[in-house]
């Protein structure tokens, strides 16, 4: 009937298949075998007839890996493939990086694991008599010391690169700041280190020359001269009334936020004038 197919299957495809997929495998594992017996048999061969091999001494071997450093690598950065790259498992170390090892599966399966990588490649790759790579003592000074260095130039880019910045005339923090059109000190005539009396006398005397009430007709000149000597002079009485004794670790804080802050206006054009 034409509802039926013409042709029903009867397995023997199926068992031709398996049968084949046999004896591919089989083929394999008889290539292998006949690859390490010939590799084998030359070594065989002169150690039977007592020949002269050539002695290498132990700084010329293959270093043995250390379990201890594997697992410091797989708790550090494991996610990532680090102690595969470590045991030369490059293919791994590639997938592992590129899938954060198997979405952390494959992370926490190496921790059961990786006794075998390293028992895997000292016994394939180096001397029963070679010793250690002495990448334990290295990793457990060497990293915690590189970590913190690059901890402390953060911090002290973080917490030194406004001041350096201002020192040097890149960034006039002190304008911003204030959100005056002059440097603070410049407009009222002080040095930097003026205390708060010379900024009180400096401004008084820049008042009773720009106020607006001495200067009949002055208008808006007069206006805007009085709001900058009068911005100027609450940053400089902030300053200075600041100190350096009475200061917390938050007021410090809030001021190093403050120049960072000033920072990105004048970058990002709110500040520069």
């Amino acid at each position: 009937m034409d509802d039926y197919p013409d042709e029903m299957p009867d397995g023997s495809e199926m068992i031709s298949g398996i049968v084949g997929l046999f004896h591919i495998v089989v083929f394999y594992f008889a290539i292998r075998w006949v690859i390490r017996l010939c590799k084998r048999a030359p070594e065989t061969d002169a150690v039977a007839a007592g020949a002269n091999l050539p002695q290498a001494n132990e700084d010329q071997l293959q270093p043995k890996k250390s379990v201890v450093t594997c697992y410091i690598l797989w708790l550090i950065a494991g996610p990532v493939g680090a102690h595969h790259y470590y045991l030369g498992r490059l293919v791994h170390g590639i997938i592992a990086t590129w899938t954060m090892n198997f979405c952390f599966v494959g992370w926490m399966w190496d921790m059961f694991l990786i006794p075998c990588y390293v028992r895997s490649f000292n016994k394939g790759l180096t001397h029963s008599q070679a010793p250690y790579d002495g990448s334990k003592r290295g990793l457990c000074i060497r990293l915690p010391m590189t970590l913190f260095s690059i901890v402390m130039i953060i911090l002290g880019l973080l917490c030194y690169t406004p001041t350096v910045l201002h020192k040097f005339g890149t960034v006039d923090l002190d304008r911003i700041a204030a959100q005056t059109q002059t440097n603070p000190y410049e407009t009222l005539g002080v040095s930097r280190g003026a205390t708060l009396h010379d900024a009180k006398s400096a401004y008084r005397k820049a008042s009773l020359k720009w106020h607006p009430d001495r200067n009949v007709g002055c208008g808006k000149e007069c206006e805007d001269k009085m709001s900058e000597i009068t911005k100027a002079f609450e940053l400089i009485k902030n300053r200075a009334g600041q100190g350096s004794s009475g200061r917390t670790w938050e007021d410090k804080f809030r001021d190093l936020g403050k120049d960072w802050q000033s920072l990105i206006m004048h970058w990002g054009g709110d500040g520069s004038r």
